[in-house]
Formats: structure tokens, sequence, C-alpha cells
């Protein structure tokens, strides 16, 4: 799964659905935002995670979703 650049004629932002799992609570949530200049896939989104200071434990994509497991150390 991955944002991919705005198609033309689009509206101007975009939504994403989140689960987040910490311990045994599951958060479903999700944040809209503008389109990004490029492309946010798996890669782009473990390394943000990275850079943001967790460890990327996991990494799955299926389809159009994609599973991080993040650990903070």
């Amino acid at each position: 799964m991955s944002v991919p650049q705005r198609p033309e004629g689009e509206k101007r932002d975009y939504l994403v659905l989140v689960m987040v799992t910490v311990k045994d609570r599951v958060v479903d949530t999700g944040y809209g935002q503008p389109w990004p200049e490029e492309e946010h896939d798996l890669a782009f989104y473990s390394d943000l995670a990275e850079r943001s200071g967790f460890q990327v434990m996991e990494r799955r994509e299926d389809g159009q979703t994609f599973f991080l497991k993040l650990q903070k150390p």
C-alpha cells in the first residue's frame, strides 16, 4: 500500500485509516492530510519510524494495506 501522487481532478486531501495495538489495547483511528509531493509507501513509513527512534521489528504488505510492528528501545 502506498499513498500515490495526487490523481488529476481528485480532492485536495486524502484519508488514511489506522489501527494501533499497544499491549492489550486497540485504537482504531484515522487521519487526513493534503496529498504528499512524493509517494508514501512502506519504506517511507519504516524510515520515518526509525528516524523517530523506533526499531522496526516486522513489516508486511498485503494488497492495499501494510503492517509495521515497532518497538521503542
